[in-house]
């Protein structure tokens, strides 16, 4: 019951920040919401059982192209 619950939450934030990230005009901004739906996917690959698709999702996707698009 708890797994559902936390999973739902997870896919809240994901859906809510990715929506964000399109209709905010500040890049700065945009770029920090697309880490926060990182970090709420690579939840989402915990919950699923996932492991070493979270650790990717965090490592590649929230670390390195985060920092390529910043810079």
């Amino acid at each position: 019951m708890s797994l559902s619950i936390l999973f739902y939450i997870a896919a809240f934030i994901a859906v809510a920040s990715a929506v964000l990230v399109v209709l905010n005009k500040n890049a700065v901004y945009s770029a920090i919401l697309l880490v926060l739906c990182f970090f709420s996917l690579a939840m989402i690959y915990l919950l699923l059982e996932a492991y070493f698709l979270a650790v990717l999702e965090v490592f590649i996707y929230a670390g390195a192209i985060m920092v390529l698009f910043l810079f």
